[in-house]
C-alpha cells in the first residue's frame, strides 16, 4: 500500500513492497529468505508561483541519479535441540546462521535451562545473542522530504564510517511462581551486552546513523497475570540502568 503524507506545500509518497518465505527442512532447519524493494519519491506541489514554476507544478526533490530502489536479500539456517535429563529439568539450545545481502556472517545462539521444582514455582536461566542489520532507511535513505530532519544514510553518505549490525548479548535468571491456583508472579534479572549499538548524528538540519561502541545494561521485571474466568488481567513493571566504567550512568542513553 502507498504511504502518501501532505505537510503544508509538500506532498510526500513511500511505495514499499514486502516479500518472505521460508523453505523448511526436516523438523530442525529452517532458510528464513526475504526480500525488500523500496522505492521513494519526494515531489514538492507548488501552491504559489516560484520563477518560472506556477501553482500546481510538482518539482522532484529527490536526484535523478539517486538510487530510488533497493533489494535486500537474507539466507539463513537454523538448528534447536531439546534434553530431558529428569523430571521437570529441561535444557533447549538453538543456534542460527545468516548471510544478508550487504553484510558479512552473521550468528545468533539461545541456551535455556528450566527447572520447575514443585506444581507452583520454577526458575529458569536463559543466555544468548542476537543481531540486527540496519534497515534500507539507514543505509540508503537520502535527503529531500522536506527542508529538514531527514535521516540521511550510511551508504548514501561519502567519506563515513561503513555502519554494521548491532549486537547484543544476555543472560537473564527468571523465578515463577503461581498464587491460588489464579495468579501467576514472574520475577527476572538480567544483564546485556550492546555492541556497535546504533545512533543517531545530527548533522546540520538532518540526522544520520553511526556506530557508537558498546553499552552495559542491569535490569529488572516483574510481571503478575491474573485469570478470572474468562478475564485475564497482566501487570508489568521494569527498571532498567545503564552502566558505565563498571558502575550506573546518571544519564539517558542517546537515541538510536
Amino acid at each position: 500500500a502507498a504511504l502518501a503524507k501532505s505537510s503544508g506545500s509538500v506532498l510526500r509518497t513511500m511505495d514499499p513492497t514486502l516479500s518472505h518465505w521460508t523453505v523448511r527442512m526436516g523438523k530442525k532447519r529452517d532458510l528464513p529468505s526475504g526480500m525488500v524493494k523500496e522505492r521513494e519519491t519526494a515531489p514538492e506541489t507548488l501552491y504559489a508561483p516560484q520563477g518560472t514554476r506556477r501553482p500546481g507544478d510538482r518539482v522532484e526533490l529527490i536526484g535523478a541519479r539517486d538510487a530510488k530502489r533497493v533489494t535486500f536479500s537474507n539466507v539463513g539456517t537454523y538448528a534447536q535441540a531439546t534434553a530431558t535429563p529428569s523430571e521437570g529439568f529441561k535444557i533447549t539450545g538453538n543456534a542460527r546462521l545468516d548471510v544478508p545481502r550487504y553484510f558479512p556472517l552473521q550468528y545468533s545462539w539461545r541456551l535455556a535451562v528450566a527447572r520447575q521444582w514443585s506444581e507452583v514455582f520454577a526458575t529458569k536461566i536463559i543466555a544468548g545473542r542476537a543481531f540486527q542489520t540496519p534497515s534500507a532507511t539507514l543505509l540508503f535513505g537520502l535527503p529531500g522530504f522536506g527542508s529538514s530532519n531527514n535521516v540521511i544514510g550510511n551508504r548514501t553518505l561519502s567519506n563515513v564510517r561503513p555502519l554494521v549490525p548491532q549486537t547484543v548479548q544476555s543472560v537473564e535468571a527468571v523465578t515463577s511462581l503461581q498464587l491460588f491456583s489464579r495468579l501467576v508472579v514472574e520475577l527476572s534479572g538480567y544483564l546485556q551486552q550492546v555492541k556497535d549499538r546504533i545512533e543517531f548524528l545530527q548533522a546540520g538540519t538532518n540526522f544520520h546513523p553511526r556506530n557508537q561502541g558498546e553499552q552495559d545494561s542491569l535490569g529488572l521485571e516483574l510481571t503478575a497475570r491474573l485469570a478470572l474466568g474468562r478475564l485475564s488481567m497482566t501487570g508489568y513493571g521494569e527498571l532498567f540502568r545503564s552502566m558505565l566504567l563498571g558502575g550506573f550512568n546518571p544519564n539517558p542513553p542517546a537515541l538510536y
